[in-house]
């Protein structure tokens, strides 16, 4: 699996520091490809929250400027839960990926990424009408 799913939550209590500081560290370090992969959350003024389709390394990059530059946030690999479905149930997580651009980019990486084993797990936990046309892709293959 060359990228990931991670949910961040930058606080930004002082108003627009995280955000300046968030707009510097992504001009420094993504491309054009990287700006399709990152998706944010109409959110509370205070906080930035967003999510990524990213290999561990290119987060890896973020997370280490933002430690260098003082900023606080929160992030986590939220890769199982999406392959499993159990992240559709967040309501901020499924409006994101509702819209047309963001669900293609989603329904891409789960193609890539979805296993059999993922599809089984999700009926376990789900029940079997929890499936996706894409999980069912899955099992038939």
């Amino acid at each position: 699996m060359s990228n990931k799913i991670y949910y961040f939550e930058v606080p930004d209590p002082e108003g627009e520091v995280a955000q300046s500081k968030l707009e510097r560290i992504f001009a420094n370090n993504l491309n054009q490809k990287d700006d399709q992969l990152i998706f944010f959350v109409d959110s509370k003024k205070t906080n930035n929250i967003f999510y990524t389709l990213w290999s561990a390394s290119k987060v890896e990059k973020i997370v280490q400027e933002l430690q260098m530059l003082g900023v606080v946030f929160l992030y986590k690999d939220i890769t199982e839960h999406v392959l499993i479905g159990t992240q559709f149930n967040n309501v901020e997580f499924s409006k994101i990926f509702s819209n047309v651009q963001n669900k293609k980019q989603l329904d891409l990486f789960l193609r890539s990424n979805l296993t059999k084993d993922d599809v089984l797990d999700k009926i376990n936990i789900q029940g079997i009408e929890a499936l996706t046309a894409i999980d069912k892709e899955v099992l038939d293959k």
